[in-house]
């Protein structure tokens, strides 16, 4: 499968897998989100492994996905709303913003600058807490996020640069209830 990167100049990926938690209440207009960019969301994959958005998509641009979109023609597609740089987009990208400080000043992050996230890196499962990356962090294979049977465990990664997705990757949320999030 093909290396697949999705980099974002400030706002690099908001994930909000389940909506019920303090954090995705402050998302405001961005909780819908699946991805929401302050540039282009590029699917570079091609036929072979397309990436699949559920839930809406906001961005200035965005090339690679299926006609309907939006977008320049590809093979990926969005299940939502896909907003580009209109009002819908333009509200959601100040509340996920006022969200992003919130989450990146989240105090007591634990340092994992250099190790690769996945089943096919060094970390393969994190519990629920406040990670963080001094640039680009990598994401390969199932990432495994066990909650502990905590109903709103939440998981926060706070990346300097980007978030490099390679071959294919999946998050596993297991153990954990309508008021789990996760958020990178």
């Amino acid at each position: 499968m093909k290396v697949r990167t999705l980099f974002l100049m400030f706002l690099f990926l908001v994930i909000p897998l389940l909506a019920r938690n303090a954090y995705a209440d402050a998302l405001g207009l961005a909780s819908p989100d699946a991805v929401l960019a302050t540039t282009t969301v590029t699917d570079a994959s091609g036929a072979g492994g397309a990436t699949v958005i559920t839930g809406d998509m906001g961005a200035v641009s965005c090339t690679g996905f299926v006609a309907g979109t939006g977008c320049t023609t590809g093979f990926g597609t969005v299940s939502g709303t896909t907003n580009l740089s209109n009002a819908t987009y333009s509200a959601a990208l100040a509340d996920s913003n006022a969200a992003y400080t919130a989450l990146r000043n989240t105090p007591g992050a634990i340092d994992e600058t250099g190790q690769v996230l996945g089943s096919g890196g060094t970390l393969s499962s994190l519990a629920p807490g406040v990670y963080s990356f001094s640039s680009t962090a990598s994401l390969i294979g199932a990432l495994t996020l066990p909650g502990g049977g905590d109903p709103n465990a939440i998981w926060i990664f706070q990346i300097g640069t980007g978030l490099t997705n390679c071959q294919w990757f999946l998050h596993v949320v297991t153990g954990t209830g309508s008021g789990a999030g996760v958020y990178f």
